[in-house]
């Protein structure tokens, strides 16, 4: 508004009195017809916009940023509050959905940690995505921060190093332990939101099943892969999205689902689906429970050489995703393109596994650690350890 001249800012206030123009806030106004043509996500876009541009030197951190970036939040982003954090030679007061932090001398220039990115018009500051998901943990919760940060992780946006730099910046001085909490269980495996939220729900419930693992039959053809697969058990859990068959694609992708279901079933596997409804209720899980621990006590463990662990954190944050076929091959994500090609990067999967192992023998009982790079025969009904291998804590 102050680079306007005096008479055009007095058109824009009398459009205002008269309700042709929406004030976002202190100086910022939008027209009134353009606001209601806009969807939610971008109503809220524009609101942290409106926030930053009106404090200069702010930079826009926490959920809102998180959704700038493009990450899934846990909740609708009608629920989400502007988190704004200032410089320490600055000082404002909150306003109406709109969350102000100062940060720690020791934060150094937030300005210049921050990208900047146009809406509406105008740059704006925002703060890279590993540090808006963390930060969501400090400021609301550990589902609102686990959700974008595993989406940014699967996205490529996030890897372990970026992580690490966030969780070191510290500029926010609240709510550390919490963020630290979530980055040790991040992982880059969720496809979507719900697979987060239900991942959470079956640790907490005392289970830890090896996510996206892929399964073959015994020659080695690969069957599909499992959101949640059990190893000691056999037991795959599967979580059914509204989103999955819908659209014109939606029948060829419930054949493909149904077909894969058959065969993973004929394989020997027991399948679990689990629905929004399902979730809600939490029956669900109860079942799940006690049908684990019956096919446990059956002795109905996967033979080791009939699935595969999917790839490390730092393996994907270097562009490799799942392996198809006999020879394990993983398939390379080019940075920042949509398109894909084959990478020639075998990897067996018994190498991984008895690393695993090797670090964590008293899990498996009867296990020997290999010797001189011997890979013992695992056996059947071997049990996977209680401990998460890829999310410790």
């Amino acid at each position: 508004m102050r680079a306007l001249g005096k008479r055009a800012r007095n058109r824009i206030y009398a459009d205002h009195r008269a309700g042709r123009m929406i004030r976002l806030a202190p100086g910022v106004f939008v027209a009134k017809s353009e606001w209601h043509e806009l969807k939610r996500p971008a109503r809220a876009m524009f609101q942290a916009a409106a926030a930053q541009v009106s404090l200069p030197g702010s930079v826009i951190t926490g959920q809102t940023g998180a959704l700038i970036n493009g990450l899934h939040l846990h909740v609708s982003d009608r629920e989400i509050t502007v988190d704004i954090l200032l410089p320490q030679n600055i000082r404002a007061r909150d306003r109406p959905d709109v969350r102000i932090f100062t940060a720690p001398a020791s934060a150094g220039d937030i300005g210049g940690q921050a990208g900047y990115l146009e809406i509406g018009g105008h740059r704006v500051a925002v703060l890279d995505p590993t540090q808006c998901a963390l930060d969501a943990a400090r400021l609301d919760g550990f589902l609102h921060s686990l959700v974008p940060l595993e989406h940014a992780l699967h996205l490529g946006l996030a890897n372990p190093e970026s992580i690490s730099t966030a969780l070191g910046r510290r500029l926010l001085t609240r709510g550390i332990a919490r963020a630290r909490r979530v980055a040790s269980l991040a992982g880059p495996w969720s496809e979507s939101p719900q697979e987060t939220r239900l991942r959470v729900r079956l640790r907490e419930l005392g289970l830890h099943p090896v996510q996206q693992a892929e399964i073959y039959d015994e020659c080695g053809v690969l069957l599909g892969r499992a959101d949640f697969l059990f190893p000691d058990s056999g037991l795959v859990v599967e979580y059914e999205g509204a989103a999955k068959t819908a659209g014109p694609a939606g029948a060829q992708r419930a054949s493909h689902e149904l077909e894969r279901a058959r065969l993973l079933t004929n394989a020997g596997l027991t399948l679990r689906h689990v629905d929004a409804s399902a979730f809600r209720r939490g029956q669900i899980f109860t079942e799940i429970v006690d049908l684990h621990r019956r096919l446990a006590g059956r002795g109905l463990a996967l033979d080791p050489s009939r699935w595969s662990l999917p790839p490390s954190m730092e393996e994907w944050a270097a562009g490799l995703r799942y392996r198809y076929g006999r020879d394990r091959h993983f398939t390379r994500v080019r940075p920042g393109e949509g398109g894909r090609f084959y990478a020639d990067v075998p990897k067996l999967p018994y190498d991984r596994r008895r690393d695993y192992m090797d670090s964590f023998p008293e899990e498996f009982p009867g296990y020997q650690p290999t010797v001189d790079g011997f890979v013992p025969d695992l056996g059947r009904g071997r049990r996977h350890g209680q401990r998460d291998p890829w999310f410790p804590g």
